[in-house]
């Protein structure tokens, strides 16, 4: 497209006044000779080099004589903006037949006076003063007849595509930060080397944890040509749901508005416009780039300098440019045991992170792991670590959380009472530090169940003998066993053991005692079972009859803690080791008895990093 502007020009000649020693002399045209005038002139930008753009101008001109004046005429013209002349030039030899004719001439206008005009363009509220001046030299005529200046009003509106009194929002991949609204900006006072620019936001924190910024970093591009970047120390810290007013001061480098120029006028005086800002934080003493984008705007805008004077300004879609970041996923995790201390006993765990970020990105994240074990809604373990800096794709990190022996009386009681049966819930919480904020990365809850049949082998129907003296005295037909209601302190086992008395005499059970071991750790040690007044339990068979005991075995709860360490240790094996004793008193006399039924050695095992 070709920018046009066609002004009529109307001149006449004018006397060359001279002073020339003592006198002044006054010459002027014999009177069969006028002057020619200029009608019009058409200008048009032409070839662009990297020194100069040229100014194509068609000029009008009417030789009112009857003679032509050959190859005599001079055509010049000047081009200031602002008052910077940024073309002069001219063409000799030209001749002006009689009548209307139209002279060409070609003027360089220097790329390196834009840096100059734009300063004064900006300090100006984006106004220019746009004043041509076509001149005609012609022989005999002892002055350059110089035309009427044109003079025109150009302006431009740079701002108004990066203000707006919306909202939107700013995040980091999925995540909403803040909303940011009320974006306007205004130019600092523009010198040879920086075009500043103001930029204001309106901006406010939706986020759940803080947001800070320690510095900014800005990109400004023309047509590609970076016109402006730097950093700044702009900064802000907001709580969440805190407002504040945001400023950003970037600026453009005024000289490399040059190259701005030759792109603009290639591209038919159009140029497509990008501002970001992005958010800086400090990190072992650096600053770094974090994926925010403060503000950003792009523009195109289309000027017509040498024909309206106006610019025409829309908002048009962003190339991108800013950092993305996805967050950081959990891929596995394994967990076992590890060192048995006196309190505590280690869970180690290995969780695989894949981090889908690049290098630049994932060097900000700081992960902060922490995981919680519970047993029946006990807490039993608990660990926390940090890892700073993935690399891209899969980290392999260590967790060691640790679970404390004295949670066990607890939740074992509850596992009693549940019929041998606890959930175990692992929690991992995850916040990932990105340096700007904090971002929540929830996992999902594992849990699995843990089972124990500790009292199975007290099941049993198959008859079993007392002998006295060679003789039986009384037959145990069968036997059972179950948890009573445990506490932290105890944990009954109720005991059952249906006697018949085989004797045509009663016979009196007494002094029923047990010991009970868990891997060695003593739960009860012979302990004697004792009725409701706290007298040993004493139980009597009539002649022929049949007659169920029921001893109450209470086991120390609270020797748990000491039992666990034992477990882990053995490979979550523990050895179960009971027995009881009674006195039967009959006709015969008085024997001590050991009822295997109650008295065994039974093996317990758990999975607690088993499925789920």
């Amino acid at each position: 497209m070709v920018d046009r502007r066609k002004e009529a020009l109307v001149a006449g000649v004018v006397l060359l006044v001279a002073a020339a020693g003592v006198g002044l002399y006054v010459f002027q045209f014999a009177q069969s000779f006028e002057s020619p005038t200029v009608e019009s002139v058409d200008s048009s930008f032409g070839a662009v080099t990297e020194d100069t753009t040229a100014i194509h101008n068609e000029i009008t001109i009417q030789n009112p004589n009857d003679r032509s004046v050959p190859g005599a005429a001079r055509l010049g013209f000047t081009v200031r903006m602002n008052d910077v002349t940024v073309a002069d030039g001219g063409k000799g030899g030209v001749g002006l037949p009689t009548g209307q004719s139209t002279l060409s001439v070609d003027v360089p206008l220097q790329n390196d006076k834009i840096p100059e005009w734009w300063v004064t363009h900006v300090n100006n509220g984006e106004t220019t003063r746009l004043v041509t001046n076509p001149r005609v030299s012609l022989p005999g005529v002892p002055q350059t007849v110089e035309l009427s200046a044109t003079e025109q009003r150009l302006t431009t509106d740079l701002l108004s595509s990066v203000t707006t009194d919306g909202s939107r929002e700013v995040g980091v991949g999925n995540d909403t930060l803040l909303r940011v609204s009320n974006q306007r900006a205004s130019w600092g006072n523009a010198t040879a080397e920086s075009t500043p620019l103001e930029v204001q936001t309106d901006i406010e924190n939706v986020h759940d944890y803080p947001v800070e910024l320690d510095g900014t970093a800005y990109t400004i591009e023309m047509n590609g040509v970076t016109v402006g970047e730097g950093t700044t120390d702009d900064s802000f810290d907001l709580a969440p749901g805190e407002s504040g007013t945001f400023t950003a001061n970037p600026a453009i480098d005024t000289p490399k508005m040059a190259a701005w120029w030759q792109s603009h006028i290639s591209a038919n005086q159009t140029t497509d416009l990008s501002i970001r800002v992005y958010g800086l934080i400090e990190r072992d003493g650096e600053r770094k780039r974090v994926p925010l984008t403060i503000f950003e705007r792009n523009a195109r805008f289309q000027t017509d300098l040498l024909g309206a004077g106006t610019t025409e300004v829309a908002t048009i879609a962003g190339a991108g440019g800013e950092t993305s970041f996805e967050r950081p996923e959990r891929v596995k995790r394994t967990s076992e045991w590890g060192a048995v201390a006196d309190d505590t006993t280690a869970i180690n765990t290995d969780i695989v992170v894949s981090n889908p970020n690049d290098g630049s990105v994932g060097d900000l994240v700081v992960l902060n792991v922490g995981q919680r074990t519970s047993i029946n809604g006990i807490t039993a373990a608990s660990g926390r670590a940090t890892f700073d800096g993935l690399e891209p794709g899969d980290n392999a990190l260590a967790l060691t959380s640790e679970f404390r022996h004295d949670s066990v009386p607890a939740w074992w009681a509850r596992h009693v009472n549940r019929g041998e049966q606890s959930t175990v819930v692992t929690q991992t919480n995850t916040t990932a530090d990105i340096g700007v904020t904090k971002l929540d990365a929830p996992e999902p809850t594992e849990e699995r169940i843990v089972q124990t049949d500790l009292l199975s082998s007290f099941e049993s129907t198959e008859p079993t003998t007392i002998e006295q003296e060679g003789r039986t005295v009384a037959t145990i037909e069968r036997t059972s066993a179950q948890w009573g209601m445990a506490t932290e302190a105890v944990a009954p086992i109720q005991a059952e053991a249906e006697i018949r008395n085989e004797q045509s005499q009663p016979i009196t059970i007494t002094d029923v005692t047990y010991t009970v071991r868990l891997n060695g750790v003593v739960l009860a040690d012979e302990k004697v079972v004792r009725d409701e007044t706290g007298a040993p339990e004493e139980y009597v068979i009539g002649t022929i009859g049949t007659t169920t005991i029921d001893p109450t075995m209470e086991l120390d709860n609270s020797k748990m803690e000491a039992w666990w360490p034992t477990h882990v240790q053995s490979g979550e094996t523990s050895t179960l080791t009971t027995e009881m004793y009674v006195t039967v008193e009959t006709a015969l006399g008085s024997k001590r008895v050991k009822l295997d039924s109650f008295s065994q050695n039974q093996t317990v095992t758990t999975d607690f990093f088993g499925e789920s």
